[in-house]
């Protein structure tokens, strides 16, 4: 990262991570817990075509009956500063 020019900032310690399967409807998801921020997910699906990758993962969201509004494709990063509140420390 530092040949890219990026510079440590803050770092999140993720907690109690686990691969969830949900092999009838072919994927994954991740689950982990980060402090002041509590528990996340996500999903990702391989392929060149984004539409496709983006209807893959409309699916899932049904399965998982997660509400549209409640996903973003923001960096985990981005969705804790977004979300922290004023006076918590950068770890």
């Amino acid at each position: 990262m530092d040949d890219l020019g990026f510079e440590f900032w803050f770092s999140l310690k993720k907690e109690k991570a686990r691969l969830w399967e949900v092999p009838r409807h072919g994927f994954c998801t991740a689950v982990e817990y980060i402090e002041g921020l509590g528990w996340t997910a996500e999903v990702e699906f391989e392929g060149e075509d984004p539409q496709k990758a983006g209807s893959a993962i409309r699916q899932a969201l049904k399965v998982l009956t997660i509400p549209r509004q409640k996903v973003t494709h923001n960096p985990i990063s981005a969705i804790y500063l977004q979300n922290r509140k004023p006076g918590d420390a950068e770890k």
